[in-house]
Order: structure tokens, then sequence, then C-alpha cells
């Protein structure tokens, strides 16, 4: 079959289905740009398991029509920004703040969805509401459910509620948890100072282990004591640093994967490492 013939079939769907007709919008459009794999991603992603290789055959056609509309375009939707946003986690030329949203889209998604494991939903870039459930970007992710014809946001929901959020609504979220991101795991002074890659894997330590192991982290890369509380003397040490982003970086996740061999000694944190040491690699860190 050609595409023509996949377009027929779409637009037959569309006509059943008065929703489709805007998913067959889109997926005309990511066909007409070579898009294939993504759309066959968006499927698996939104739980119908198909073949992601580029090849749009009868295969992806019973996926894509086995899929939840509303569910596939947020789907699509997602994966589109995330190739837009995400390649590496630190850019030279980018600013922190799109370095930072990047490591965060890759690390934690561009979804609301349910984590068990925090008994409540994450907001898109990792806010957990049972975390923080006076957060200002879980209470505007509450608002816009409602708005958006929720009563709240619950596990059988999720999905369809960050289908419903609106491009406005999706960037008023993004921008509430950057503020959100800066109030709580950043040091605005302590950046001024530091190059892409060293300023994000001391925000990657401070977000998961608190500010005190982020300083640490910085204390122990800059040889002063690492007592987790950052004055002047660690101050002056920062300003004074001549080596290189790379150099300081490595110091910092050195300290991090130093920490994370003697928590991983204790039985209930051992089964844990693993993933640890692999965020540390996602951010430069190199076993010798």
């Amino acid at each position: 079959m050609t595409p023509k013939n996949y377009a027929e079939v779409f637009k037959r769907i569309g006509q059943a289905v008065p929703l489709w007709n805007a998913v067959y919008l889109i997926i005309s459009k990511l066909m007409d740009r070579g898009e294939e794999k993504l759309l066959q991603q968006a499927c698996v992603n939104a739980g119908v398991n198909t073949l992601v290789d580029g090849i749009v055959g009868p295969m992806t056609i019973r996926a894509i029509s086995m899929c939840d509309p509303s569910r596939l375009l947020s789907e699509i939707g997602a994966l589109l920004v995330e190739n837009k946003e995400t390649n590496e986690y630190a850019v030279e030329n980018d600013n922190l703040k799109d370095v930072i949203m990047k490591y965060l889209a890759t690390a934690e998604g561009l979804h609301l969805h349910w984590n068990s494991n925090e008994k409540g939903f994450t907001t898109m870039y990792g806010v957990y509401a049972y975390s923080f459930p006076r957060a200002e970007p879980v209470r505007l992710a509450n608002a816009y459910a409602v708005e958006n014809g929720f009563r709240n946001i619950t596990k059988s929901n999720v999905h369809k509620v960050d289908a419903s959020l609106t491009l406005e609504q999706r960037r008023a979220l993004k921008d509430a948890i950057f503020r959100f991101y800066t109030r709580n795991f950043m040091n605005e002074e302590v950046n001024e100072y530091l190059g892409n890659k060293s300023a994000l894997s001391f925000f990657s330590n401070s977000v998961n282990g608190g500010m005190g192991r982020g300083y640490k982290s910085l204390q122990s890369a800059l040889r002063v004591s690492a007592d987790g509380k950052f004055g002047k003397g660690s101050f002056r040490a920062l300003k004074s640093f001549d080596g290189s982003d790379d150099q300081l970086n490595a110091g910092i996740l050195g300290y991090m994967y130093n920490f994370y061999v003697r928590l991983a000694k204790k039985l209930k944190f051992k089964r844990y490492f693993k993933g640890w040491v692999n965020r540390l690699v996602g951010l430069g860190f190199k076993r010798r």
C-alpha cells in the first residue's frame, strides 16, 4: 500500500469517530514529514504494541485504530516536544534553564502521570503531588483538571487530564515547574560561577539528595570542607577555581558515586544503586 492508500484508511477511521478527524490530520502531517517512527512510538507509548521500524503497514494501521484517540494525540504531542527539547543534557550554548528542563524532560517525562511509589500524580518534569501538595505546579495542574471538566486527578483519569491540557496550560505549567525548582533546588549565586555541566550535576544532586547533599558534592569537588553549608570559604574556593567545567563536574559526580557506593552497602538501598549510577553516567560520570 502507498501512503495515499494509508491516508484513505485514516480518513475512514476519522469519519467513524469524530475525534479521529483531528488525529487523521496530524498523522497525515507526520507522514508527509517522514515521521513514521514517531507515530509508531506514540502508539507504543499509548499502550498498543507495534513495531517501530518506520514502515507503516497493516500492523501500524491496526495499532493506530486500537489507540484511545485523546491518548494518542497526547503521546504524539509529547514526542514532538521531546524530539525538539532533548538531545544531550548539557549543551554548551544553551542557557541553564534550557539545560535543566531538557534534563528533567528526559529523566521525568513530559506528561502528567501516576506514580504509585509516590502515592499520587506527578507533573511533567517530575514534581510529585504527594511530596509537594502545595507546590505551585501541583495546585495549577489540579486547577486545570477542574477547568477542563474533571473533579480531580486520579489514577484512572490522569492520562485524560494530560490529554486535555491546552498548549497555553502546558506552557504555564512548565514555567511554574521551573520556578518551583529554582526556589527549592538551586542557588543562583552559585550558578553564576558554574558551567552548564557542573551546574546541572549540582542541581541533580540537590533534587535527589537535598540542597545539603548538593552543596557537599560541590564542596568536595572544590576541595574544601564538605559540611553542606555553602559559606564564605566555599564561595572563595568557587570564585578562585581555575579548572575547567569538565574537571569540576567530574569532582561533583565522583563525590556522588562514592556516596552511593557507601549507601548501597545498606541492604534496603542496594537495589537502587544501578539506577543511581546510570543517572551519574548521563551527567558525564566516567568510572576509572
